[in-house]
């Protein structure tokens, strides 16, 4: 189906909807099928009254009128209870009150309308849940078995129908229960397949949420250690250099402290935009590894390169020349960098690499900050 017809019948049915349902995602589906069959049976119950009037069972199109009072009752229940279990077994009720005077009315056991009683569960299914549907299975079993045992105690039931009559009417009960075994078939795939998308949309959107720093975009620390494991893998096996870079923030605390809680995020952000065009490779990886410090993955890269690139980040966020009074450096916001590089074949391990960085770092804020220091003698990879 064409989307935008789907999506104007979607419009409709939402329209018909009472209105608390319509935030309620919980009943939403459940309240728009209620109304989809209640607009089918708008439809069908007059075209089966003229059917019967047309082959000389009046009886029978009075009792269809009946049938269609009720379904203006059943969505009435509906707008009034707004429930839609409520309406759901409504909806069964008139269903099995309605195929019942049909049938009593047109041969009992060998009415046309009893294979209908089938539908009955189905829609209480789709309705109301799979307890309703079987407690309407086994009403409509009881029916069914209450009329076999009229016909076969030779009980004398009321027939309207000529032979004609009959079999136009059992053929059009044929098609019409086939009719409605492909609509369920088809309802039911895809309401599947739209669960199974909206599924898959939400495991995503989790995914990146548990992978992704909501203030900058960058990806987390989880995410982080993830992408190292897989890089320090990947370049032990090539013989590749593998460089880190760590990141902070000079005196980001009184920044904080002097200048607020969103002001501090505003530079935070800002410093990031500053990182995100300074890393142009796309094998390059950045991550926020807490508060305002920063990781930096530079694959394939020596440590005096990596040193080159960083010095150029470094003047670039000193270049925003972003207020900050409570410095003891620079009037400005600054960042200290923290550099080692290894080829992971000839080295300890990656958390050592880190730990190298990190101690690359330390010296750097020691030493008097915003300056970028390399660890040098770790596995220093010059290729």
């Amino acid at each position: 189906m064409d989307s935008r017809y789907a999506n104007s019948i979607r419009t409709l049915l939402d329209r018909l909807v009472p209105p608390r349902l319509r935030h309620d995602a919980l009943h939403l589906h459940m309240a728009r099928r209620l109304v989809a069959f209640h607009l089918a049976m708008f439809f069908w119950v007059p075209v089966f009254g003229f059917v019967n009037l047309a082959l000389d069972a009046p009886l029978s199109a009075l009792i269809l009128v009946g049938g269609g009072v009720g379904v203006f009752v059943s969505f009435a229940t509906f707008w009034w209870t707004q429930s839609p279990a409520i309406c759901g077994n409504v909806v069964g009720f008139s269903a099995w009150a309605l195929y019942s005077a049909l049938a009593a009315v047109n041969g009992g056991i060998h009415a046309p309308v009893l294979i209908w009683y089938a539908s009955i569960p189905v829609l209480t299914l789709l309705m109301c849940g799979p307890k309703p549907a079987l407690y309407w299975t086994v009403a409509c079993a009881l029916t069914v078995v209450v009329f076999f045992i009229a016909a076969i105690s030779d009980y004398s039931v009321f027939d309207e129908l000529t032979a004609a009559a009959r079999q136009w009417l059992s053929l059009a009960a044929v098609l019409g229960l086939l009719l409605c075994i492909y609509t369920l078939v088809w309802l039911l795939n895809t309401m599947d397949l739209r669960t199974q998308r909206a599924l898959r949309e939400i495991n995503q959107l989790l995914e990146v949420q548990a992978s992704t720093d909501g203030l900058t975009g960058f990806a987390n620390r989880r995410c982080f250690d993830e992408v190292f494991t897989s890089e320090w893998k990947r370049h032990d096996r090539a013989l590749l250099p593998l460089s880190v870079a760590m990141l902070d923030i000079d005196f980001f605390k009184q920044f904080n402290d002097a200048r607020g809680h969103i002001e501090g995020d505003l530079c935070l952000k800002a410093v990031a935009d500053e990182l995100r065009k300074g890393v142009r490779r796309p094998s390059d990886f950045l991550a926020r590894y807490g508060g305002e410090e920063f990781v930096i993955l530079l694959p394939n890269t020596s440590e005096v390169d990596a040193a080159r690139l960083l010095e150029q980040i470094r003047g670039s966020v000193k270049m925003l020349r972003i207020p900050h009074p409570d410095s003891a450096i620079s009037s400005y916001v600054t960042i200290s960098i923290g550099v080692a590089s290894a080829i992971p074949s000839q080295c300890g391990s990656r958390l050592d690499l880190l730990h190298e960085a990190d101690s690359a770092l330390y010296r750097a804020k020691t030493q008097g900050r915003d300056q970028t220091v390399l660890a040098g003698d770790f596995c220093v990879a010059t290729v």
